[in-house]
């Protein structure tokens, strides 16, 4: 198995004028299991980063994700690079 993407739709009305870019949901055997966060007002380095849920005990826990990247292409290559290992953070879903 591996890694699907999809692009949430682009934001609209006074939200979009913060959030330039859509973010993208990250799927892991057709559940969603984390998103790539795109550069917004609020980041002021403009840099994309990545969240994943993970299983905490009986509950759910949203977990960045240290590195953080460029381009969004540059995020979805990490990850399809290092699936193995996210795969072992005990993913949510």
């Amino acid at each position: 198995m591996t890694f699907r993407f999809r692009k949430k739709p682009q934001p609209t009305g006074l939200y979009s004028i913060g959030k330039l870019f859509p973010d993208t949901l990250i799927k892991y055997k057709k559940t969603k299991v984390g998103y790539i966060s795109a550069p917004s007002w609020h980041t002021a380095d403009g840099k994309w980063r990545i969240w994943f849920i993970t299983k905490e005990l009986n509950t759910w826990k949203l977990t960045a994700i240290n590195s953080v990247f460029n381009t969004e292409s540059d995020a979805r290559e990490w990850i399809k690079n290092n699936a193995k290992s996210i795969i072992a953070l005990n993913l949510y879903f």
